[in-house]
């Protein structure tokens, strides 16, 4: 009898089920968005190009090594003060720049980002990015948490 071929290694693509491992972590916004923070450079590439939608607000801690960050927006809206708070929150957490006392995180709409030809996983460029200055906030980030399903 012949044997069955072993599985091969999940190659970069999205294996199907339940148990494919997404290129992010999934949070919400107390205002009940969704917050999608990518887990590394290629996952990054993975969100920000790929998952993340035109619409949706991309952040990111800036000159800091770090996650991409979605809110994912229902066309036709912009995202509540309280959601850009925990998104840029959440961009701190998961960036080198953790530990500073403020840390700028830029934003922009998804559309506006792009991958340089030959650039490193994770490295893209941001077209009409605005800042937004965040301050370290244990009981924001700890709520946030919360939300975060088992992985």
């Amino acid at each position: 009898a012949g044997h069955l071929p072993r599985p091969r290694a999940n190659q970069g693509k999205a294996a199907s089920g339940p148990e494919a491992r997404r290129p992010y972590h999934t949070f919400k916004s107390r205002s009940g968005l969704t917050i999608l923070v990518g887990r590394g450079g290629k996952d990054n590439d993975a969100l920000s190009l790929k998952v993340a939608r035109g619409n949706d607000v991309w952040l990111h801690a800036k000159d800091w090594a770090g996650a991409h960050v979605i809110i994912r927006v229902p066309k036709g809206t912009d995202p509540d003060h309280d959601a850009m708070l925990d998104a840029a929150l959440l961009a701190v957490h998961y960036s080198k720049g953790r530990g500073d006392s403020v840390t700028d995180v830029l934003y922009t709409h998804a559309k506006h980002i792009r991958k340089p030809k030959g650039a490193p996983a994770g490295r893209v460029t941001v077209a009409g990015g605005k800042g937004i200055a965040v301050r370290p906030d244990d009981e924001r980030l700890e709520r946030l948490m919360a939300t975060r399903p088992p992985t």
